[in-house]
């Protein structure tokens, strides 16, 4: 089962996947990689040679580079931080419950999780997947709302997660485990692009 939150999930993945890219691209970091070695095996080479008055203008030049890619790595690390943030508290929480009549009403004041699939746990118990009615779901039984726990699911796997125990995923995990599905279909296809490209020339 993949639910309405996937696709939000889904689209934040590729969004921040591709701005990485293209601050990458932006700030030459392929290029500043390949230098960045160029110059540390330029700086091995010298002190065999014993060239030690060349080691501190060879120094300042990888300095600089690194300080490029050091700004970068930042930048990308908070808007990545900002990302989760978003989806871990952003998609996940927003909803009041209250006891009325013997029953339960979990009431959603986040509109991500209107008509969404929940999986509801009591005690530490599990008590079964719900579908949100608009901004409602209604438990017949009175519960304690102290050890209710509500929580939005994104993807239903066909099997377990043994350190979790669950075989579903709330958007937190489904960010992460879409995310990293994507970078490594990225990878493996420009590593099949590079092959494909060395074999045709």
């Amino acid at each position: 089962m993949i639910t309405g939150l996937f696709w939000i999930v889904l689209l934040v993945s590729i969004i921040f996947i591709s701005l990485s890219k293209y601050l990458e691209k932006k700030n030459r970091i392929r290029e500043y990689t390949e230098k960045a070695k160029e110059i540390h095996n330029k700086y091995l080479e010298e002190i065999k040679k014993g060239n030690i008055e060349n080691l501190d203008k060879i120094l300042n030049e990888i300095r600089d580079i690194y300080n490029v890619m050091f700004k970068h790595m930042i930048i990308l690390s908070i808007v990545g931080i900002l990302v989760l943030i978003f989806v871990a508290y952003g998609l996940s929480f927003g909803y009041n419950i209250v006891n009325e009549n013997n029953t339960t009403k979990v009431i959603l004041t986040n509109p991500f999780l209107y008509n969404q699939y929940f999986a509801i746990n009591y005690n530490k118990t599990f008590l079964g997947f719900y579908k949100a009615d608009g901004n409602i779901i209604i438990l017949n039984e009175s519960l304690d709302p102290k050890n209710l726990y509500v929580d939005p699911i994104v993807i239903i796997l066909p099997f377990k997660i043994p350190l979790l125990n669950v075989n579903w995923l709330n958007p937190l995990f489904s960010y992460i485990f879409i995310y990293l599905i994507i970078q490594l279909s990225i990878f493996i296809y420009f590593r099949f692009l590079r092959k494909f490209i060395k074999k045709s020339s």
